[in-house]
């Protein structure tokens, strides 16, 4: 089984500023994995040694972003790529996708792929659904748990909002994986020794033939306004029962045809 694992790099602080086009400007920040991404890593791990199989872990971004990758494989990764060159810069959530698509399905592709439900700098959601699309596979998001894995279908228990439900999902898919708590292991010194090792395999747009379709240029979306949206608060009014249920009455009973306003 070929597990593939999307990673990204993110800020630690969300105390960032934007450039001229409106991308977050990464320079000068300190940077993490982003939390998301980290639970799917250690998802996927479980799996390999549950069922076997190897993992690809992927990030995309610029020299920094191959820090995840010496993390990916200290946790378990067997195969690094990092997907690297200034033509990807600025480029959308649907260009991101089919950057990584492009870079799944050339690289073996997979019968898992795994990533985080978000990234804390952005909040899309977009990266998995997406994918599952150009790859043409299963999706399902809001993943905290596989209890089963078949050869044509696994069996995971899903949270959004207050429910917690269990889906059966057919082979291959991308799952997005919810944030939870991961343990701290220390690495024994040959897993170390082995993830110093492992190559990291660079790839760019001329290598996943993508040149001339990337970057802000050619994405769909772009930003062209930010702005902090101002809220005004209503001013409240401590009333006793009697009181309160006259301004009810006020309110929801219409009086000549007009409902009044508090």
């Amino acid at each position: 089984m070929r597990i593939v694992v999307l990673v990204k790099q993110v800020p630690r602080d969300m105390n960032i500023s934007l450039n001229k086009d409106f991308t977050v400007n990464r320079e000068d920040l300190q940077k993490i994995t982003n939390p998301a991404d980290v639970s799917a890593l250690a998802m996927a791990v479980g799996i390999k040694n549950r069922y076997g199989g190897e993992i690809a872990c992927m990030t995309m971004g610029p020299k920094s972003a191959a820090e995840c990758l010496r993390e990916a494989a200290i946790s378990g990764a067997d195969e690094l790529y990092h997907i690297c060159d200034p033509l990807f810069s600025g480029s959308d959530t649907f260009i991101t996708s089919l950057i990584l698509s492009t870079a799944i399905r050339m690289t073996g592709s997979a019968d898992l792929v795994f990533c985080g439900r978000h990234t804390i700098d952005g909040e899309t959601g977009h990266i998995g659904p997406q994918i599952s699309v150009m790859l043409g596979i299963s999706c399902i998001t809001h993943i905290t748990e596989i209890s089963e894995i078949h050869s044509d279908k696994l069996i995971c228990n899903r949270f959004i909002g207050s429910e917690n439900n269990i889906f059966s999902v057919k082979m291959p898919a991308v799952i997005t994986v919810c944030d939870f708590f991961t343990a701290p292991t220390l690495p024994s010194l040959a897993t170390m020794r082995k993830a110093a090792s492992l190559p990291v395999k660079v790839l760019t747009a001329k290598d996943l033939n993508l040149t001339g379709v990337t970057g802000r240029e050619n994405s769909p979306t772009k930003v062209e306004r930010v702005y902090i949206k101002e809220r005004k608060r209503r001013e409240a009014a401590i009333l006793s029962v009697e009181e309160g249920i006259e301004k009810m009455l006020e309110i929801f009973c219409p009086q000549n045809g007009k409902h009044n306003e508090w």
